[in-house]
Order: structure tokens, then C-alpha cells, then sequence
């Protein structure tokens, strides 16, 4: 019988780590972090190098620039609500990056850095599109989705790395089971 509720407290445990001590919000900005940002980055790195190496010409770029324009508009729109709430949570002090590296609330730097990565690669995105449409350079489609995919990869590695920390940092040693 010990036997059995030793392995039950260690099962209960572990789901505990996985999800608890870091609360639901931390545990889904981490499977955002793995999922869409890191398959993201990949597949964009993935189609950067087919089109940088077998160039096309656009076929209609108006069209690109129209998405790409109403894309930065909401997504600057996003942003900047987002940072609103960081300016509000630290009194309009602190540097956005160093609260982004010292900040224990998942939910608030995932979402700026998704928001902020979101525009950086629209506008490597305008960039590529600029060039291969107005310059006939038409690898640079593919160079900026490589940019944009390796923009993403990093996104993905620091909030993989920042939610680990965040959970080990709430491990609360006194709850493990004694054997």
C-alpha cells in the first residue's frame, strides 16, 4: 500500500510541476512558444530558403502590399496596447526589454514579444517584397522569410527558456513526497 501511494504522490506531483506551480497561463505561453513559433520559424525558414534559391517574380505585389500594410496597422494597434499595460504595471518606468527579462508574468511578455516579433517581420516581410517587386531582386522574398524565420526561432528559445526558469524557480522542494 505505501508502495502505491507513493507513486500516486509523485504522479500528482509532477502534474503539479508541469502545470500548477507555474499556473495555466505559463504552461499555454510555453506550448505557444514550442508550437507557433518554433514550427513557424522552421516552415518560414524551410520556404525563405525554396524561394531565395529558385526565385519567381510577384505575380500582383499590390496585393502584398495592402495585406502587409493593414497587417502592421494591427498589429502596431496590438502592441501598443500591450505596452500600455507594461508602462501602467511599472509606472511608465523601466526599460521593455529588461522588464521583459526580469518580468515573472508569462502572459505579459509573451504577448510583447509576439506583438513586437509580429511587426519586426512585417516589416522584413515589406522589405522583401519591396525589393522583388520594385528592384527585381526576387531572391529577397526568400532572404526575409529566413530573417523571419530565424526572428521566430529566437522568439520561441527565449520564451522556452524563460517559462523553464519561471518553473523551476516555483519548484517547491518541501512538497516532494518522502519516500
Amino acid at each position: 500500500m505505501d508502495i502505491a501511494d507513493s507513486r500516486q504522490s509523485w504522479v500528482r506531483l509532477a502534474i503539479s510541476l508541469a502545470i500548477g506551480t507555474i499556473g495555466s497561463v505559463g504552461f499555454w505561453s510555453f506550448v505557444v512558444a514550442l508550437l507557433i513559433f518554433a514550427l513557424g520559424g522552421a516552415f518560414s525558414i524551410y520556404e525563405g530558403v525554396l524561394r531565395a534559391t529558385h526565385p519567381e517574380p510577384m505575380v500582383s505585389p499590390w496585393i502584398n502590399f495592402l495585406v502587409l500594410g493593414l497587417a502592421i496597422g494591427f498589429e502596431g494597434g496590438s502592441f501598443l496596447v500591450a505596452f500600455r499595460e507594461h508602462r501602467r504595471r511599472h509606472g511608465g518606468r523601466g526599460r521593455l526589454l529588461k522588464t521583459i527579462k526580469s518580468s515573472k508574468d508569462p502572459s505579459l511578455f509573451a504577448v510583447l514579444l509576439e506583438d513586437a516579433g509580429a511587426l519586426i517581420g512585417l516589416v522584413m516581410a515589406l522589405a522583401g517584397v519591396a525589393a522583388s517587386s520594385l528592384l527585381g531582386l526576387h531572391w529577397a522574398d526568400g532572404v526575409a522569410s529566413i530573417g523571419i524565420g530565424l526572428l521566430l526561432t529566437a522568439i520561441a528559445i527565449f520564451i522556452d527558456r524563460k517559462s523553464t526558469r519561471l518553473n523551476s524557480s516555483h519548484t517547491d522542494i518541501s512538497r516532494m513526497p518522502s519516500s
